[in-house]
């Protein structure tokens, strides 16, 4: 995710990725839905469910992902 301008990192557990930069931060303010595409593009990548845990959009200070197990 790094490589697409997230600057995302391992959270305090290795089953959630926290993004300090949304790259579709504009585009989300008017069109929420656009935080999906995360959602679907982590559980390809992990074969796992995704749970979108806090939002930049929605006040959140990073964006915050919880991978199933």
């Amino acid at each position: 995710m790094d490589s697409l301008g997230y600057e995302a990192e391992t959270g305090s557990n290795s089953n959630e990725i926290v993004a300090y930069n949304c790259i579709y931060h504009h585009l989300a303010e008017k069109h929420p839905e656009v935080c999906e595409f995360d959602i679907a593009f982590l559980e390809s990548a992990s074969k796992k469910s995704v749970t979108h845990t806090e939002c930049i959009v929605r006040g959140g200070h990073c964006c915050r992902f919880s991978i199933g197990k």
